[in-house]
Order: C-alpha cells, then sequence, then structure tokens
C-alpha cells in the first residue's frame, strides 16, 4: 500500500486553495513590468522553457504548451492530458522531448505512471514515447508515482531522476532511449523518518542535490548513477518541523538556496556554502516581511528568482551570499489569497521572466532598472565628461554610459558616477544603460569651466 506522503498533501492544500483566492486589491511591482498575463484557470505549477515555447505544469488539468514568440502576446497552442485522472506536477524540456512527472492521487483507479515522455517539435500533435507504468518493466514500480523530474544529459546517456511517491526516495531511469526507459538505481533518504522524502532534485557537473523535505538536502556524485556516493548532508532543524521544497545552485557551484516551510511560521530562503560537503555552513537568510512561504526558485547570473506563493515573484542579488540583497518584486494580487495560493514557480530565459501563479496562469515579466541622470556636463577647459546617475536597484546593477565606459557606484552619494578626461569635444547627450534592462539618455551641458 502506498504511503502518503507530505508533499502530495501540500499539492492537495494548492489545488483546495485555488477557488480561494479573493478580489486583487492591488499590484506590487519593483524594477519589473508586466509584459503579458495569460489566464489558464486554476491548478498552475512548474514552468519550464525551450526555445519560443513554455510549458506549464497544470496538475489535473495536464500540461499547458505555450507559445511565447512574442512574450507581449502568448498564444496557448495545446493541452496534454494523457488520462482522465493524470495529476502532471513538473515538466522539463530537452529539445523536441517533454518528460512529465505523474503524482498519482490516493485511490484513483490504474494506469499508475509516475512519468510521460513526449515528443513536443509539432505542439498541435504530441506524441507519447513512453510512460512508466506499474509493472511494466523491471523497477517501474518504484517511477510509478512521481512529485517531480529532472533529466541530466550526460556523455554516457540521458538520466531522469523521480522523486518517488512509492518509497519517497529518489529512482533513477535511463532515459537515453526515451521510447523504453530503464530502471538504473536509487538514492536514499539521509534519515529514516515518515516526513523525509525526497521532494526536489537539482543536477550539475555529475553531482545530484535533493530536497527531502524534513530530512534537509544531499549531494552524491552521480557520475556513475548506478552506484551514486553521498558528498554531503544538510539536517533541517527539525524533521517535523522544517522542510525544504526546493533547490537552486549559484553560477560558481559554491552556493545553494532552499526554500522550504517551517510547521508555525514561513521559512525564510537559505543560503548554504557548500565549497565544503563535508561540512556545510550557513551563508544568509532573506525572509518575507509578510511572512509569506517562498517555493519555486530558479538562479540566472547573479540573481536569484523566487515564486514566493502570496508574495508573487521577489528577486534578489546572491553576488554576495551573506546578504542576498532584494532587488525586485511583482505581485498581481498583493495582500490576497490563502498561504497557498500565487507565485508557485519561475523560468527565465533571456530578458524575459515567466511566473506561474496557481490561480492566475502565466504572467511575463521583464526585470527591469528605472534610471535617472542627475548629472551630464562637458567641462570644456578640462575637457573632462562628468556623467551621475540613479538607478532603482542600485547598488546591485552596472550601469554603462554608452561610447564611455562603466559607472562606478558611490556609497557616499547614494549614485553612480563616471568622470572620462580627454573628451575633446561636447557629445551632445548620453545614453546611460542598466545590464538588467532599462535606460536613459540626456542632453550634455556644456561647463565653461
Amino acid at each position: 500500500m502506498k504511503i502518503k506522503k507530505l508533499a502530495q498533501f501540500v499539492a492537495t492544500l494548492l489545488c483546495t486553495a485555488i477557488g480561494t483566492l479573493t478580489t486583487a486589491s492591488a499590484q506590487t511591482v519593483s524594477n519589473t513590468q508586466l509584459r503579458s498575463h495569460l489566464a489558464l484557470g486554476g491548478g498552475n505549477g512548474s514552468v519550464a522553457v525551450q526555445g519560443n515555447t513554455t510549458y506549464v505544469a497544470r496538475g489535473t488539468a495536464g500540461l499547458a504548451i505555450i507559445d511565447t514568440t512574442n512574450p507581449a502576446a502568448p498564444v496557448l497552442r495545446n493541452t496534454i492530458l494523457p488520462f482522465a485522472h493524470a495529476r502532471i506536477s513538473d515538466v522539463q524540456v530537452i529539445g523536441n522531448l517533454a518528460y512529465m512527472s505523474n503524482e498519482v492521487p490516493q485511490g484513483t483507479p490504474t494506469p499508475h505512471v509516475g512519468m510521460f515522455i513526449y515528443n513536443v517539435s509539432n505542439p498541435l500533435a504530441p506524441v507519447e514515447l513512453s510512460r512508466l507504468e506499474w509493472g511494466a518493466g523491471g523497477g517501474y514500480h518504484l517511477g510509478c508515482d512521481a512529485h517531480s523530474v529532472t533529466v541530466d544529459v550526460t556523455i554516457s546517456g540521458t538520466y531522469a531522476y523521480l522523486t518517488s511517491g512509492i518509497t519517497g526516495d529518489v529512482a533513477i531511469f535511463d532515459v537515453t532511449n526515451p521510447a523504453l526507459p530503464v530502471y538504473v538505481s536509487e538514492i536514499f533518504s539521509p534519515v529514516f523518518a515518515y516526513n523525509s522524502q525526497s521532494h526536489d532534485v537539482l543536477l550539475r557537473n555529475g553531482r545530484c542535490y535533493t530536497a527531502w523535505l524534513g530530512g534537509g538536502f544531499t549531494a552524491h556524485d552521480v557520475s556513475n548513477p548506478a552506484a551514486p556516493v553521498l558528498l554531503g548532508h544538510q539536517p533541517t532543524s527539525s524533521v517535523n518541523g522544517e522542510f525544504f521544497y526546493h533547490l537552486a545552485l549559484s553560477d560558481d557551484g559554491q552556493t545553494l538556496i532552499t526554500t522550504g516551510e517551517i510547521a508555525s511560521a514561513a521559512d525564510p530562503i537559505k543560503l548554504w556554502n557548500i565549497s565544503n560537503l563535508p561540512s556545510i555552513t550557513l551563508a544568509g537568510v532573506f525572509a518575507s516581511p509578510g511572512g509569506a512561504i517562498p517555493h519555486g526558485i530558479t538562479v540566472a547570473g547573479k540573481y536569484a528568482y523566487v515564486a514566493w506563493l502570496t508574495d508573487g515573484l521577489r528577486i534578489f542579488d546572491i553576488s554576495n551570499p551573506a546578504v542576498p540583497r532584494f532587488v525586485g518584486q511583482y505581485d498581481p494580487d498583493a495582500g490576497s489569497g490563502s498561504a497557498f495560493v500565487g507565485g508557485t514557480a519561475v523560468a527565465v530565459s533571456g530578458n524575459n521572466v515567466f511566473l506561474s501563479h496557481t490561480s492566475g496562469g502565466l504572467y511575463t515579466l521583464d526585470f527591469v532598472d528605472t534610471i535617472t541622470i542627475t548629472r551630464a556636463d562637458w567641462l570644456r577647459r578640462s575637457n573632462t565628461l562628468v556623467i551621475e546617475a540613479t538607478s532603482s536597484a542600485a547598488p546591485s546593477t552596472t550601469l554603462t554610459v554608452t561610447g564611455h565606459g562603466v559607472m562606478t557606484y558611490n556609497v557616499s552619494l547614494g549614485r553612480y558616477t563616471l568622470t572620462r578626461t580627454g573628451v575633446t569635444s561636447n557629445p551632445g547627450s548620453v545614453t546611460v544603460t542598466s545590464d538588467i534592462g532599462g535606460s536613459r539618455s540626456r542632453t550634455v551641458r556644456r561647463v565653461n569651466n
């Protein structure tokens, strides 16, 4: 008999809470700009982007396939629902293949399927290539119920890591041949406890990082997926009182970020120094001022994007993990909704940020800077150009004066400055551009110094 796991209970809360969203009292916008909103109905979860197509896992509503060639006008192309009682909880897309995890609700009829693999090269006619179904092959029962799926493409082959609802462990399958998944091995929970089940997996450079809810997180060497080796384990403060949900990794691989929840209150995101895996240390934290619960997370460059449920989207500069700096937010329904309604997952592609909202659908956003040029002078006698500017995301952003170089942030002045000598004539105007998007131009004043 399958053990009901905590992750499924949370998923049930998410689905139940969808109908409780109240009318939005206001939007909260900081350094973000809404490009479009595609209403999908309730049940939206994980989001993945491949090229000009965005995929949203929608639970019992299946997988939405959305054309985002024009981010300002997304178009719902199709929905994949393999059978009536499927519950698509996660999706990863690599090339033309979509890997979907299926979380089997208690008491549902067969078939019990944990993963579907579809060819989505033609979004209007997706083709199912295979499914992990109870009794269909060796080890298939271990993957016949899965909360999440993470796929790793390696030199030796392609592997799918499923957070198994049957064992609570991570089941690994070789999907090099997507038509015939083959069971390889398992990664076992570091804590023997009811609340220590696998919930999320992150793979990079031959390492597998797993969030185990009350069991904390682990790092394994999976350069040989058939024989995972434990490299490090960070427990939670209490296996029954604190839970790690989702994971993200900094670009340099030295900082792992967890989102989660304390049983009695919202937990901050936590940034962990994993440069020495046998001795993991806490580097920094950041909590919602209003007590909201952080959920999905992704990292792009020096920024972490967190789907923070009732806070919508929050963006942080994590270049200094000890002091994560809040730099942006978009919340379409500030101050409304139950604890488990709101931003649930986020993906970043180029300048586009895709926020999946449990009841609102898909929001496409720009992360942008508001720049004000406070001084633009050309000093005639000394042939010097002096530019000063402010940024709404300062001091995290980098401002550049086109044709003249990068500005320096002056803490005492609270603004960016650039002084360039050898400018023998008045340039007429200057343009200041931010690395997160946004620019401002201004006429240069001649000063007869």
